[in-house]
């Protein structure tokens, strides 16, 4: 199995605490408790590849995005917990919920417009292990190996409009899997003008000799560069998580921490599956 840790940083965008109280907590923000009878399980077809290139400074990677909102996929969830924060990340996770905001009025959202949640999982995967853009041209491998990096989830509130409120969660958890989403990234070769290399700080070791051509009525030189984006395998993929921490957002603008214990996997058909089974808060 391979285990995918959070390498990103974590970044919590909501800073106040909301929601109801269930009891004592720690200074974490956890009680200790579990919710009794949590079950999700949720099929949806919503996600998003993003591809990359070489930067002198490497803070962005090739990645893919699996959402959840209240629109796609089929779902069944169930708590018989009757605690706030048991029913609220239920109705969050399983983005059940049409909800009424109660926060302060800001440029994206008014206080009593109707929002909804959406939950994205977010893995990123290191740069394929290629030393320069003058060995790639030897062969032009269109195809390299995957390795996975780590792995983020982040909780949106969407307004009516589905614009996101700017009040989102965004955690770093450990992933294990048994086959990963993505096997290997696709290489292709992305038009530069020169002037952009510098002003994209991207990796001349990367990019190949100059040319030019006119454009606009001008002669204008150009650089190819190379470029990587996942390419989501065919094949049945399974990753589970274990007391992962997950920020859930209230509807005035707070959230709270859970641990969630599941899986998000991805039968041959490319419908992909969250299922949770176990919350604590």
């Amino acid at each position: 199995m391979k285990k995918v840790s959070g390498a990103v940083s974590v970044v919590t965008l909501l800073t106040a605490c909301g929601g109801g109280d269930d009891g004592n907590t720690s200074a974490s923000g956890f009680s200790g408790k579990s919710c009794n009878g949590f079950k999700i399980e949720r099929q949806y077809t919503d996600d998003s590849k993003s591809s990359k290139v070489w930067k002198l400074e490497q803070k962005e990677f090739p990645s893919i995005t699996i959402s959840i909102n209240r629109m796609s996929g089929t779902k069944y969830s169930s708590v018989s917990d009757i605690a706030y924060k048991c029913q609220h990340s239920l109705d969050v996770l399983a983005a059940n919920k049409v909800d009424v905001w109660e926060g302060e009025t800001n440029g994206s959202i008014s206080t009593g417009e109707e929002i909804t949640y959406k939950s994205s999982f977010m893995l990123d995967h290191s740069m394929p292990d290629i030393p320069s853009y003058n060995e790639w041209e030897i062969l032009k491998p269109n195809r390299k190996l995957a390795e996975i990096r780590g792995a983020e989830v982040k909780v949106d509130i969407l307004n009516s409009d589905d614009w996101r409120v700017p009040n989102a969660s965004s955690t770093a958890i450990d992933l294990v899997c048994e086959q990963p989403f993505v096997e290997e990234f696709e290489i292709t070769e992305d038009e530069f003008e020169v002037a952009e290399i510098d002003l994209y700080d991207l990796d001349p070791k990367f990019c190949g000799l100059a040319y030019s051509r006119m454009k606009d009525g001008k002669l204008t030189h150009f650089k190819k560069c190379l470029d990587v984006s996942p390419i989501i395998t065919e094949k049945a993929a399974s990753c589970s998580f274990t007391d992962a921490k997950f920020n859930i957002p209230d509807n005035k603008g707070g959230n709270f921490p859970i641990l969630a214990s599941g899986k998000l996997t991805k039968p041959v058909d490319n419908i992909f599956s969250l299922t949770i089974n176990s919350v604590k808060y």
